[in-house]
């Protein structure tokens, strides 16, 4: 799946990772989720990007 604003290999990078009934599953970290919800300006992710935290800068 190709997402704009985003390169596979950054995401990846920054992926968070997690367990949901053991098995291992790997969310986009939220700063790729605010970037790839900015790039796509649809008004429900614009609609989203309201209610998500502001992703903290290293």
């Amino acid at each position: 799946m190709v997402m704009k604003g985003l390169a596979f290999p950054s995401a990846w990078e920054w992926r968070v990772t997690d367990q949901i009934s053991g098995v291992d599953v790997h969310p986009l970290s939220l700063g790729d989720l605010v970037t790839a919800k900015q790039a796509s300006n649809r008004a429900k992710d614009q609609n989203d990007l309201a209610h998500l935290p502001t992703p903290e800068s290293d």
